[in-house]
């Protein structure tokens, strides 16, 4: 058979994660099954707030290599990936006494993957799907949590979630470009950028744009989601074994649990757009779009 001849450029070839990745998003289950030793004494809410506060820190740590693998593809350096998963797995064995003795190694791994995370690209490229590459103020109440007590230092610890989260819902494509440019001026002539009063204007630095690729980071998160709500179904079945007599209380707890999960799986993976849950007038335009491409 012949082959037809082609009348326009050629559609780009579809990604899937890649075993590198799928590897690296393994130890999403090992931090997903700690977390819920922060609960196992009767969850009060200010268990509820810190499970809240280091379930985010694992997020964000997760989505700067996630957003770094999906943009770097092929030239993924897998020596930071295996560094990040060191990281993360320290994060993982900390969180059981994060309240005592290991939460100063913690804040540390913490710390040292947000830098790494930063540091991966390339000098002046900017990556506007993820401006927490450029800007890591959200760790520095983390450590400053370092010399302070409790329960001063969960609040910074809030603190530093909270800015985090302001950054990637108030930036934009063109904002984090302007900040960037801004921070690059300073660091190349040690002075705010020359205005008409310090002389002439002197042409800002050139800045590249990394963007994500959309359908390939859609499927990293719809993976994450299926990660997460798998480690929650272990954890009904651990909780269940572990119990000699089964009761209808036990009963009930169970399948309310799995219901739950069986909800959040229905929303976001059936009814939803890779792991988004979305609502039904958005349905007709499924696309993942991260907060700074508006």
């Amino acid at each position: 058979m012949e082959a037809k001849e082609s009348t326009g450029s050629a559609a780009p070839a579809e990604r899937h994660a890649g075993w590198n990745e799928l590897f690296f998003d393994l130890v999403v289950v090992a931090g997903a099954g700690q977390l819920a030793r922060l609960l196992h004494d009767g969850p009060q809410p200010a268990d509820l707030a810190l499970y809240a506060v280091v379930y985010l820190a694992f997020w964000t740590t997760w989505a700067g290599f996630a957003v770094y693998g999906d943009i770097a593809a092929s030239e993924t350096r897998v020596r930071t990936l295996l560094i990040a998963m060191f990281g993360m797995a320290v994060m993982a064995a900390s969180v059981h006494t994060v309240q005592s003795s290991h939460a100063t190694a913690f804040v540390i791994a913490y710390v040292a993957l947000r830098w790494q995370a930063g540091q991966v690209w390339r000098r002046g490229s900017i990556v506007v799907d993820w401006p927490l590459a450029q800007f890591g103020a959200g760790a520095v109440p983390w450590l400053v949590s370092l010399f302070v007590d409790t329960p001063l230092r969960y609040w910074l610890w809030a603190l530093g979630i909270a800015l985090d989260i302001v950054t990637l819902l108030v930036s934009t494509r063109e904002r984090t470009l302007r900040r960037a440019g801004e921070r690059a001026a300073r660091r190349r002539d040690g002075r705010p950028p020359p205005g008409p009063a310090h002389g002439p204007v002197a042409e800002p630095p050139r800045l590249g744009e990394s963007r994500i690729d959309a359908a390939h980071m859609g499927e990293r998160l719809g993976l994450y989601v299926i990660i997460v709500l798998g480690e929650g179904v272990i954890q009904i079945i651990d909780a269940a074994s572990e119990r000699d007599g089964w009761d209808g209380p036990l009963a009930a707890t169970g399948l309310g649990a799995f219901g739950l999960l069986a909800a959040i799986c229905t929303l976001s993976l059936l009814y939803g757009t890779n792991g988004i849950p979305i609502c039904a007038r958005e349905r007709s335009r499924r696309g993942w779009r991260c907060c700074c491409t508006r």
